[in-house]
């Protein structure tokens, strides 16, 4: 596989002749994390005989409270590895016998992320007497951690990633004119999943995830040409998507019940500072940020049992009632948002249901973004443009027939006088007479194309 590998440098865009390359190995090849987990392989057993203590407290509370013996003072995963320490001194000690370690190995020291909530620490930490960087965060596996311990700047991170990946797949509907069905799920597999927007939701998503839900509602916005103050709930009501945090904190449970899971992973240092910290909190200690969290979503689902319990349990039976459970919850929560809003009070005429509308996959592309413009108040109607410039209801009247009446959608598709003579042309005779509301959802709900002519007259 190495055979004929050669390398080349090009250093300020002067390019040098390639050259045999029988060092190393190449870039994203699999054998590269697990060649260097045997190299480094007797760290621990160095670092160990060197007593190190790494974090002392939690490894006394654990054998106190659990009775297991746990000494955590270094993390090795794949080719990172992390030294704690819980004191200045220790990590200065630690570092100072790493060096020995790494001189004989040729390896080398990173940064220093000291966790504090106060004031940032100016205490220097030296490595082969060189003075080491102490960053305000740093990235591990993938996950920006910050010395406050907050999630903010890693779920920043995410977002900038996961909008470079929104755009790229955005050229691609473009260029190969995806239906919306494909684009949505085009969407789901290459942005929000495991890769980029919620890589690693199982340990950040108790945070607020506001910040995550605008990545998703950017780009549902953007494919319909949709103004970026458009009603979210008219978006998740059109397109029939949930909002991540579903996805999330059901990712969250999956993990939770992980650490449930008996035998093979029962003594991996995740489960055993899982247990320590549930029996924290059922004493009425500190309660963990994240483990708390995991109580409120099983409560607020209805199974605060399956909390208490803290046994094993048929796994996919749970995730599918919590994800059911936190999904009847938002529609819920849908229609409450449509009740109480100005703009709702149209909309709730011919949207009753929370689900993808037929009109996306059946009109054409054009048509699509017309009516959905239409139906989402993305339009140049009075009953709108007054919301702009803060004009009181009663004033936004129709500027065509100049009877008073307030120009909403409802008096556009149904009532103006001025345009009866292209009412009558694009619409069926029955709908020309005696305007109520059952006609207008009808009018804005069919999904029949032979009768489907409103779109053109919205747009006229």
């Amino acid at each position: 596989m190495y055979i004929g590998i050669k390398s080349m440098i090009n250093l300020n865009g002067t390019i040098k002749d390639y050259f045999n390359c029988n060092v190393g190995v190449r870039q994203g090849e699999n054998l590269s994390p697990f060649l260097f987990s045997l190299y480094i392989n007797d760290l621990e057993e160095f670092l160990s005989d060197r007593n190190i203590i790494g974090l002392q407290s939690i490894t006394d509370a654990i054998e106190e409270e659990l009775y297991v013996y746990l000494k955590l003072f270094i993390l090795l995963y794949a080719d990172d590895t992390v030294i704690l320490a819980e004191t200045d001194v220790d990590l200065q000690k630690a570092l100072d016998d790493f060096y020995l370690y790494c001189s004989q190995w040729k390896l080398n020291v990173n940064k220093i992320l000291v966790f504090s909530k106060g004031p940032m620490s100016k205490k220097v930490f030296y490595y082969n007497n060189n003075a080491i960087e102490n960053v305000k965060e740093f990235k591990y596996l993938g996950i920006i951690f910050s010395r406050s311990g907050s999630f903010c700047k890693a779920k920043k991170h995410l977002c900038e990633q996961a909008q470079k990946a929104m755009y790229g797949v955005i050229r691609k509907i473009r260029q190969f004119n995806l239906p919306i069905e494909c684009q949505l799920d085009f969407f789901d597999k290459v942005v929000v999943t495991v890769p980029i927007l919620t890589y690693g939701c199982e340990i950040w998503g108790y945070e607020n995830l506001d910040i995550i839900e605008r990545v998703h509602l950017k780009f549902l916005k953007h494919i319909f040409h949709l103004k970026s103050s458009t009603a979210s709930y008219m978006v998740y009501g059109e397109t029939g998507r949930f909002p991540l945090y579903i996805n999330i904190y059901t990712r969250m449970i999956s993990y939770w019940l992980k650490l449930l899971t008996p035998n093979s992973l029962e003594n991996k240092i995740v489960c055993v500072l899982y247990k320590y910290l549930c029996s924290q909190y059922f004493q009425g200690g500190p309660k963990n940020l994240w483990v708390d969290f995991i109580y409120k979503i099983l409560t607020s689902c209805g199974f605060s049992n399956i909390w208490y319990e803290q046994s094993p349990i048929d796994r996919n039976w749970v995730l599918a009632a919590v994800k059911q459970r936190l999904s009847d919850q938002f529609i819920q929560k849908w229609h409450s948002d449509i009740n109480n809003s100005s703009k709702g009070q149209i909309y709730k005429i011919f949207k009753s249901d929370f689900g993808f509308e037929k009109y996306l996959s059946i009109l054409p592309s054009k048509l699509q973004k017309i009516l959905i413009k239409f139906r989402t108040s993305n339009h140049h109607l009075p009953i709108e443009t007054g919301r702009w410039s803060n004009i009181p209801l009663d004033e936004r009247v129709c500027k065509l027939c100049n009877t008073g009446q307030i120009a909403d959608e409802f008096h556009f598709i149904l009532e103006c006088k001025t345009l009866n003579s292209i009412r009558k042309n694009l619409l069926h005779p029955r709908f020309c007479k005696t305007p109520n509301t059952l006609k207008f959802s009808e009018i804005m709900s069919t999904t029949n194309l032979k009768t489907l002519k409103k779109p053109l007259y919205i747009y006229i």
